[in-house]
């Protein structure tokens, strides 16, 4: 629950950014005047650019402002990075696609991501998230 909680500190924090980025104002601050955590240009090369291998599950879904996230068995601790782009896999033999999980937040044992794709519904507990095919 805390992870999600920061999670959505950090996408309040990116939001306000972007907006302000928008408006041709100066870079957003959050509060107490530091920067926020808005990385330039593209996210952080992904794991499966790079040729790791990175096998993990889904531990938990959550639709926050109308955004479908989940929590990963893997971390920092096995190279997941912030921008490390997963494919979700489900269905009966848990070889259909059903997404792509994109790291927001990263933990030694675990991470947070965005999901998006044509069957983020179906994403639930024990989905497997690979790098790789």
């Amino acid at each position: 629950m805390q992870v999600l909680e920061r999670q959505v500190r950090v996408q309040a924090e990116e939001l306000a950014a972007k907006e302000e980025d928008n408006r041709g104002g100066a870079p957003a601050t959050a509060p107490g005047g530091a920067r926020s955590a808005v990385p330039s240009g593209d996210l952080a090369t992904t794991a499966g650019d790079t040729g790791l291998n990175i096998n993990g599950v889904v531990r938990a879904t959550q639709t926050i402002a109308g955004i479908k996230y989940a929590t990963i068995s893997v971390g920092s601790a096995d190279a997941v990075r912030k921008g490390t782009r997963f494919r979700v896999l489900g269905g009966p033999n848990g070889n259909q696609f059903l997404g792509y999980l994109t790291v927001t937040s990263v933990e030694p044992h675990e991470a947070v991501g965005r999901l998006e794709g044509p069957r983020i519904a179906d994403i639930t507990r024990e989905n497997l998230v690979r790098t790789r095919l």
